[in-house]
């Protein structure tokens, strides 16, 4: 037999829409309408039950009366990419005059019971953008580009350039340029004879060394004259170095000046 349609106003008529964020119990609101002159029982079901609350989820409506059923979304977290299969589903009966509402659901017969499936939306609530204007400029209608000089105003650097070079006939910056040249000249020549200075030296502390150990494996007065003449040797280079380092110093003192 055909199956009995809902006699009973469901609003929303196909869908439940939870709005998020779902980080908190979100709340959706269904409404029950008895139109008819009879009294009826209604009862709610979910697919989801340990996700849902419903208040109240069964009772009965008299003649053109309104109900608000709270239906309560438990916090989850949301996927958006993630498609929610969750359905409720109106059952309702038309209450006789002979039976009990405490039996009511207890002997149904199913050819005068009567549902509506609903499903479930969830929509996440994201803040819609700003777009931003733009901004109209007023333009005078009398501006003639063609013919309107336009002044350029040069940009101010926060970079200082650098100093001016005094011109090549200053015969006193010809002259400190030549001495700076000599200097520098006769700088790198004390460099030089200083680093000849010190392979000599390195050279002499190798011969030392050998002589030293002939000295221990032959010990005499022809030893010890020897070791004699090679620490002279040692002392008048050390005081060369000294020399040449003293000579440098001046110099370098005199270039900044």
């Amino acid at each position: 037999m055909p199956k009995t349609n809902q006699i009973l106003q469901i609003e929303p008529p196909e869908a439940l829409v939870f709005t998020g964020p779902f980080t908190e119990v979100v709340k959706s609101t269904l409404s029950l309408t008895n139109p008819s002159d009879y009294k009826v029982a209604f009862k709610i079901k979910t697919t989801a039950p340990k996700r849902y609350c419903v208040r109240p989820n069964s009772g009965t409506l008299a003649k053109g009366e309104t109900m608000s059923i709270s239906v309560m979304l438990q916090p989850f977290e949301f996927d958006p990419n993630e498609k929610t299969k969750h359905k409720f589903m109106i059952q309702s009966l038309i209450i006789a005059s002979n039976m009990e509402e405490k039996d009511l659901w207890q002997e149904v017969d199913k050819e005068k019971l009567m549902d509506t499936k609903l499903r479930v939306v969830f929509e996440n609530e994201v803040p819609a953008a700003v777009e931003e204007v733009p901004k109209e400029v007023d333009v005078p209608n009398n501006l003639d580009i063609s013919t309107d000089p336009v002044t350029i105003t040069p940009h101010k650097s926060n970079f200082k350039e650098d100093p001016q070079v005094p011109p090549s006939g200053d015969n006193n910056f010809q002259r400190l340029m030549e001495e700076n040249k000599a200097l520098s000249s006769e700088v790198n020549r004390y460099k030089e004879e200083l680093q000849q200075l010190k392979r000599v030296a390195m050279s002499e502390t190798k011969t030392t060394a050998a002589t030293a150990t002939t000295l221990q494996a032959a010990p005499g007065p022809t030893g010890i004259s020897l070791l004699f003449h090679e620490t002279t040797n040692i002392i008048l280079i050390l005081g060369l170095l000294v020399a040449s380092f003293g000579i440098g110093l001046m110099l370098s003192s005199r270039l900044g000046a």
